[in-house]
């Protein structure tokens, strides 16, 4: 463990060219077609979260909303997965845990209180649902 952090000079960081181009691609935060919208709802609910912070008593912080988009969704995208198996659908429910995680990093991340965590999800939830809707639909 560092105990002194102004010791460091220079930090490294080594990233998979492939994955930057599909999460870290700035036109990600500015889709323009279907495709880059669908890829970009992770940066969609981020922008969610961070907007309504101060409004559940949090603090806007971008980084960690994009954090606990990601996280939230992991569970939807693994799920996801069971669709591939036929009769296996009905672990799609496995998802619902993405709405767990959400709630329970809202007051670590947002620092929103405990008290407005739950509200705070369900209008992300009810937020994320909109642009979902419509790319299904379009």
């Amino acid at each position: 463990m560092l105990l002194d952090d102004a010791k460091i000079r220079r930090l490294a960081i080594t990233i998979y060219e492939p994955a930057f181009g599909i999460i870290g691609d700035p036109a990600k935060r500015d889709p323009r077609t279907r495709q880059s919208a669908d890829h970009s709802m992770v940066y969609i609910i981020a922008s969610v979260i961070d907007l309504l912070a101060a409004r559940f008593g949090g603090q806007r912080n971008f980084a960690n909303a994009v954090k606990l988009s990601v996280y939230s969704h992991t569970p939807l995208w693994l799920a996801g997965i069971f669709l591939l198996i036929p009769g296996l659908n009905f672990l799609l429910i496995l998802g619902i845990y993405g709405l767990y995680l959400l709630w329970t990093g809202l007051p670590l991340l947002m620092q929103v209180p405990d008290e407005k965590a739950l509200p705070y999800a369900a209008v992300v939830t009810a937020c994320a649902l909109v642009p979902a809707v419509v790319l299904a639909i379009v």
